[in-house]
């Protein structure tokens, strides 16, 4: 019986992803550590990201898709060099506007200039 390899996509996702190339920002530490990263591809449920450089990101954090201001509370489910596999965690406790959370990484995508 053929076992599905670590690098095949199927075997790491739970929604059909799409390939994009966007631009992201990762925040942890209620924003004392921020990395840019580029969102490879994208679903529903998660994403898979790449980082410029080796960053010690891990567990939880949220992540704004910087064209649109789209904020994921995410979580790192797999690591492969500097390609990380995420899962959106559901209910994002962002939704609320008037959230700490939801003002200090909207403050966060105004301040990168991108709009």
């Amino acid at each position: 019986m053929h076992q599905p390899s670590r690098h095949d996509p199927a075997n790491r996702r739970g929604g059909e992803r799409r390939r994009v190339l966007l631009g992201g920002k990762i925040v942890q530490q209620g924003g004392a550590f921020s990395t840019d990263c580029a969102i490879r591809d994208l679903s529903e449920t998660g994403a898979r990201l790449r980082l410029p450089a080796p960053a010690p990101v891990g567990g939880d954090f949220y992540l704004i898709e910087m064209r649109s201001g789209r904020i994921f509370h995410a979580e790192v489910k797999w690591r492969e060099n500097q390609d990380l596999g995420v899962l959106f965690r559901h209910p994002d406790p962002v939704d609320d506007p008037d959230s700490k959370e939801r003002r200090m990484l909207h403050r966060l995508w105004l301040d990168a200039g991108v709009r």
